[in-house]
């Protein structure tokens, strides 16, 4: 509700990419806000099996002793982000929770 956005991993990246280009960054949503998600503290992040990115076809890609993490998602602060792009229009972050208004 405070413009703070989590999506599936990349979408970060891709708004510090943007960032860093002096692009806007836009993201888009099927329907307004999470209603239950105030800001980022709210937002519980789902890691999946960290073995599922140390190996490939049943092959192990790393070397023995690494270990690894795997978010399902990631979170990309309101301050990055241009607009959020719903079905009733486009906000600045800052003004998303006026969605369900």
């Amino acid at each position: 509700m405070d413009g703070t956005v989590c999506n599936k991993v990349g979408t970060y990246q891709f708004a510090l990419a943007a960032r860093a280009n002096v692009l806007p960054y836009y993201v888009l949503r099927q329907s307004g806000p999470d209603r239950e998600s105030a800001d980022e503290a709210h937002v519980e992040i789902e890691f999946r099996d960290g073995a599922q990115v140390l190996a490939f076809a049943g092959q192990r890609t790393s070397v023995d002793g690494v270990d690894a993490l795997y978010p399902a998602f990631d979170i990309t602060p309101p301050g990055l982000v241009t607009a959020i792009v719903t079905d009733r229009g486009a906000y600045a972050p800052s003004a998303v929770s006026s969605y369900v208004a």
